[in-house]
Order: C-alpha cells, then sequence, then structure tokens
C-alpha cells in the first residue's frame, strides 16, 4: 500500500507544477505551492490565498 501513497504525491507534486506553469506563477508562487503540497492539507489554505489574489485566473495574453 505504500506505493499507493508515494503515486499519490508524486502526481499531486506534478499537477502543481503543471498548474504553476499553465497560470504562469512567478518563481517564489510556485515554490510556495510546492512546499504546500508536501504536508496533507497544507495546499487548502494556499488556494485560498492564491484565489483571494487572483492567482488562479487564466492568463490572458
Amino acid at each position: 500500500m505504500k506505493i499507493f501513497g508515494t503515486l499519490h504525491g508524486v502526481a499531486f507534486l506534478a499537477v502543481t507544477i503543471v498548474a504553476a506553469v499553465v497560470l504562469r506563477w512567478k518563481c517564489w508562487i510556485a515554490l510556495q505551492a510546492v512546499l504546500a503540497a508536501i504536508p496533507p492539507l497544507v495546499s487548502i489554505p494556499l488556494e485560498r490565498w492564491l484565489a483571494r489574489h487572483d492567482h488562479l485566473a487564466r492568463y490572458q495574453p
């Protein structure tokens, strides 16, 4: 069962990195997102902060 936890963690980090690229986050925001993806449930307050500061909107050139 440990393999599933590891796979889930790797997938969560990969999705975080893809979101950082697609949403064109600055490096410090992407780093915070990656760090918040490691411990359980820390991504929730970060997501609320990102939404409040309009960092979840897709980039429109």
